[in-house]
């Protein structure tokens, strides 16, 4: 999830596979968040490319000045600077993702906490980096005292504190998704009905391509080092979003052990819980990165419950078993109303 936000890297990345369109698509691209983003669209005449690259370009900027933690000026780093008593308004993205993370937050019982920002930045996979070491138990309990989506206050103006000093966003967990939807968002706006919009592997397509076929993505082997040709799994669809988060694309070693830049908000350490690829799909993009994120931390059994106890929300989980063999789940409405 990661301007650079700490978790682009630890995305197992969904693959677009593209052959050439009759119909002409117009594509753009660039980086964002640290990471890379790509959007194809079938424009009307009425539409010109530079009329969309500059309002998708706006767009990421805007959303990079609100929410990103690698820029000192951004709101969530004001929010940050912020001492205990002090309050601020948020700004229009700020408030949104705060509203979701919530909702993300009580769903998934505190696995996804978007304040988990001082247990990033000493685990090193916050803005200063990794120092080489393991902190201590006395750092780890300090970073922990933290961490609690209570301890932001929401007060009846609309602005926002902190319950104490040093508490501390990190939105980068479902900002990429964030993103994808308000890339869509321009795109439809604009009047196209037909297109992809992907960041960091985060997905969002509507509509088939031209010549009627599916858009077809696929879901890479959960392994260091594998090819995005190395599939797991291949989706033709035409509506929906897909979002994939896994332990092996982001982590140091120490000590012969591998330590995830997945964190559990409670135990304050990288996850353990042997699930290796989490994907999600749902109507919403950011919810779908939100949940993605959530499900190495809750484990298997608590991720499932969850899943079949929602709408709309169906995921494909692979988990490492002992033998270093890997068994997978997958909801059953994963492979369904994909057109």
């Amino acid at each position: 999830m990661k301007t650079v936000f700490h978790v682009v890297f630890f995305l197992l990345i969904p693959v677009i596979l593209c052959g050439c369109d009759r119909v002409r698509m117009e594509t753009f691209s660039g980086n964002t968040m640290g990471t890379t983003w790509q959007v194809k669209g079938l424009l009307p005449s009425s539409v010109g490319r530079e009329a969309i690259e500059s309002l998708l370009n706006e767009r990421l900027g805007e959303v990079n000045r609100s929410l990103s933690v690698y820029q000192p000026d951004s709101t969530v780093s004001r929010f940050n600077a912020m001492k205990a008593g002090e309050t601020m308004q948020p700004d229009y993205y700020l408030q949104r993702v705060l509203e979701s993370a919530y909702r993300a937050y009580t769903l998934t019982e505190g696995a996804l906490d978007p304040t988990v920002l001082p247990l990033v930045n000493i685990w090193g996979f916050g803005p200063a980096g990794y120092d080489g070491s393991v902190p201590d138990e006395e750092v780890l309990s300090g970073a922990k005292a933290l961490v609690g989506f209570d301890r932001i206050l929401f007060y009846g103006d609309g602005s926002i504190g902190k319950e104490k000093d040093g508490v501390s966003l990190d939105l980068g967990a479902i900002a990429k998704g964030y993103g994808v939807d308000l890339l869509a968002e321009v795109l439809e706006k604009a009047g196209v009905k037909q297109y992809l919009v992907e960041i960091g592997g985060e997905i969002r397509v509507s509509g088939c391509r031209p010549d009627g076929s599916p858009w077809v993505l696929g879901i890479t082997r959960p392994v260091p080092g594998a090819l995005p040709s190395e599939l797991v799994m291949r989706l033709e669809i035409c509506k929906g979003c897909l979002a994939t988060s896994g332990d092996y694309r982001n982590f140091f070693e120490s000590g012969g052990r591998r330590f995830s830049h997945i964190l559990d908000p409670v135990s304050g350490k990288p996850v353990d819980t042997k699930i290796i690829s989490a994907s999600v799909r749902h109507e919403n993009c950011m919810m779908a990165d939100a949940f993605a994120t959530a499900i190495p931390v809750m484990g298997m059994e608590r991720a499932k419950k969850m899943i079949l106890g929602l709408d709309g929300v169906e995921a494909f989980i692979i988990k490492e078993k002992e033998d270093g063999f890997a068994e997978s789940w997958m909801s059953p409405g994963f492979m369904e109303n994909l057109r």
